[in-house]
């Protein structure tokens, strides 16, 4: 005699195997979503970066006296950072529709100047102001 042998999976089983494969999907595709948005505030940061360096690069082979190396507000020398008052801006700016680049300069007589570069942006949709300084 043939005995019957209940083989595979029952309904209930296969529903829930779907909920678990489904929330996990779901996880995979919200990670990837943060890792673009990611992805996209480090090529601004780098961009901006690249930016801030090239023209620390340029401003060193300036001669000393130079118009980009002139002090021309005494004020912000104690806060060369300060996006208000400003020394110099890049003529270019907005620098590819999005980085806005200045420097500001502090000449402390004789051989001595410092000169501090800030590239800033809005970044994502949301628009949140950033910047770096060199």
């Amino acid at each position: 005699m043939k005995t019957l042998r209940n083989e595979g999976f029952t309904l209930l089983e296969v529903l829930i195997a779907v909920a678990v494969l489904a929330f996990g999907l779901l996880a995979i595709a919200q990670m990837q979503v943060i890792a673009i948005r990611f992805n996209y505030q480090g090529r601004d940061a780098t961009e901006a970066v690249t930016l801030a360096k090239d023209q620390l690069e340029s401003m060193k082979t300036l001669p000393f006296g130079h118009d980009d190396l002139v002090d021309t507000t005494d004020t912000n020398n104690d806060d060369l950072a300060n996006t208000v008052t400003i020394d110099h801006a890049d003529p270019n700016n907005p620098i590819d529709g999005k980085y806005t680049r200045i420097w500001n300069v502090a000449d402390f007589g004789g051989a001595t100047k410092s000169v501090m570069i800030v590239v800033s942006w809005l970044s994502g949709p949301n628009q949140i102001p950033r910047q770096v300084e060199f």
